[in-house]
């Protein structure tokens, strides 16, 4: 009995310790916990001495039951109902312990019913039980805050779609905010009612598709009748107990903006804001159509700029794109609302005359140009005469396809150039027979190239002790009856119809096996100097295409010499001659 009293001391010193070094935290539970632990000391030592140790274990566990309540009601918890009930059931069933010894002591009479023993059992797993549904309670109206916060301050447009009646059931205030709504106007419109017309039907289909498609661009309307374009992402959810979609969608108009410009500015020049080479030639073709299916004329009119490199060179180019805008302003204005202005070169423009009955109109637009520009253009207090050479084709009379018009008006302001400063060359039978030859020709190389049908003569340069110290590489060109095409012509063909890059890639290649050939044979090797276009060399990847050929053909880079020539043609642009 000894040793149970002093682990009975002992236990209740450590409570009683543990309770004092919690009181700055908590002290209510110390002030009610402190009295609570030297009370059931007194009462287990008083059992002890009695020889009652039963007495022992009821005020343990009478303690331990009213401690647990006092811990849960101080613990910092929402005292709700629940609380409220495991507290006291507790605290009753901790008070059952010694209260059916003092019944036993003073009404020994009175039996101790078992159900006495089951209402603080009760009472303690109603608590229980409550408290867990009001965590959960807790839990999910948390979690649904979160979500209602997420969704109303997410800064994309974010709505929930009914897919039954297309209704919408939820919607934040970026949806609202980007649309032009309030919440009220938005929530009584249906799903149509903000999508582009055109893209109604695509869209009830993607609704009604039981996989939502990612990703999917859409045109949204809004209150202003203005177009938004969006990419929309859905997924399916449970809304208030029905099939709905979430809908997430993206703002894209800064993206389209930036697209739409990007594709304006690759067919729009853009210093002067006028329709480039590419836009000219699909609009060329439309106008030329409808001439033809009206039975009207129209007329080419390419005006090129005499001598305009040295404005650039006299007063800078800031002063000569001036110039070009002026010159582009002057061109338009006297343009018709059918006809074209194009810049089609670097100080050339083409202008395209439609519904004319004769050439009467050609002849004074002309004359007006140059009395206009005859008496100076002013930038920036500097006053600066131009004068230009132009060449013109007209449709019907000199074809009625796009293309050889254009070639064939361009082809008179060649010889317009060759004749002079501010001459104009219409079209006549030889032009016309030369842009026809030029259309053949480049038809003709095209199936020479997939065939194989040109070749390299190689013409040796001798050393003063007359041997070969290089090899010059020379592209040739047979006609298919027999007897070489002259490199004069078919080289500037090449380089206005872009054939001159893959031409260039096979000289390289050619030379390249054919140097392979002679080194195997024990050929003394020397250099080969090989024409190189500019154009060529301004392709993206033209240095690691030579390399590769070397590598590939075993030869080193001091054997093969690259040239580089000046040609006339393509805008004067560096060209291959051969």
């Amino acid at each position: 009995m000894g040793l149970l009293s002093v682990l009975v001391f002992a236990r209740q010193i450590m409570a009683i310790l543990l309770a004092v070094r919690d009181r700055k935290r908590r002290r209510a539970i110390t002030v009610l916990v402190l009295p609570l632990c030297v009370l059931s000391l007194a009462w287990m030592l008083y059992g002890l001495r009695r020889g009652h140790s039963d007495v022992v274990v009821i005020a343990l566990l009478g303690e331990m039951f009213i401690v647990a309540a006092i811990d849960f009601w101080f613990n910092g918890w929402e005292r709700t109902l629940a609380l409220r009930v495991t507290c006291a059931g507790l605290i009753t069933w901790g008070a059952v312990f010694p209260s059916s010894l003092l019944v036993e002591r003073f009404w020994p009479h009175i039996p101790p019913g078992s159900e006495i023993w089951n209402v603080p059992k009760f009472c303690v797993a109603v608590g229980m039980i409550l408290i867990v549904l009001e965590e959960d309670a807790r839990s999910a109206r948390r979690l649904t805050e979160e979500y209602r916060i997420t969704f109303e301050t997410n800064p994309h447009p974010l709505w929930i779609l009914d897919t039954q009646t297309l209704g919408f059931l939820a919607v934040n205030h970026a949806a609202l905010y980007k649309h032009g709504y309030t919440r009220d106007e938005f929530l009584s419109l249906k799903l149509p009612d903000i999508i582009d017309a055109s893209l109604v039907p695509d869209v009830l289909k993607e609704v009604a598709s039981p996989v939502p498609t990612p990703n999917r661009a859409s045109r949204h309307i809004r209150k202003d009748g203005s177009i938004m374009p969006m990419d929309i992402t859905p997924h399916d959810v449970v809304f208030q107990g029905r099939p709905a979609r979430f809908i997430l969608g993206i703002d894209v108009s800064e993206r389209e903006e930036l697209r739409q410009q990007a594709f304006h500015y690759s067919r729009h020049d853009i210093l002067t804001g006028l329709p480039n080479r590419l836009l000219f030639e699909e609009q060329l073709k439309d106008r030329v159509t409808r001439a033809v299916n009206k039975n009207e004329k129209l007329l080419i009119l390419c005006m090129d700029l005499d001598r305009f490199q040295r404005i650039n060179d006299t007063y800078g180019t800031q002063v000569g794109d001036e110039c070009l805008k002026q010159i582009a302003n002057l061109v338009s204005s006297k343009a018709g609302p059918m006809d074209l202005v194009a810049r089609t070169a670097g100080d050339e423009f083409t202008l395209v005359l439609t519904e004319l009955r004769s050439a009467v109109p050609a002849k004074r637009l002309l004359a007006e140009l140059r009395d206009a520009l005859r008496e100076s253009v002013q930038m920036r207090n500097i006053k600066v005469q131009l004068s230009f050479s132009a060449g013109l084709a007209s449709c019907p009379n000199d074809g009625v396809a796009a293309g050889s018009l254009w070639r064939s008006a361009e082809n008179a302001l060649s010889q317009a150039r060759a004749a002079g400063v501010g001459q104009t060359v219409w079209t006549s039978p030889e032009l016309r027979s030369i842009t026809e030859q030029q259309v053949e020709l480049e038809a003709y190389m095209r199936i020479q190239l997939e065939k194989r049908g040109f070749h390299l003569a190689y013409q040796p340069l001798y050393g003063m002790d007359g041997s070969v110290q290089r090899l010059e590489a020379l592209l040739r060109l047979n006609r298919s009856g027999g007897g070489p095409i002259s490199p004069s012509q078919f080289i500037p063909v090449a380089e206005e119809a872009g054939l001159i890059v893959p031409i260039g890639d096979w000289v390289i290649e050619e030379a390249c096996r054919q140097f392979r050939v002679w080194q195997d044979e024990g050929v003394r090797p020397v250099p080969i100097a090989l024409n190189v276009s500019g154009l060529q060399l301004m392709q993206k990847g033209f240095a690691e295409r030579v390399i590769a050929t070397l590598l590939r053909f075993d030869i080193s880079p001091e054997w093969i010499e690259l040239e580089v020539t000046e040609s006339t043609a393509m805008l004067n642009l560096i060209g291959v001659s051969g």
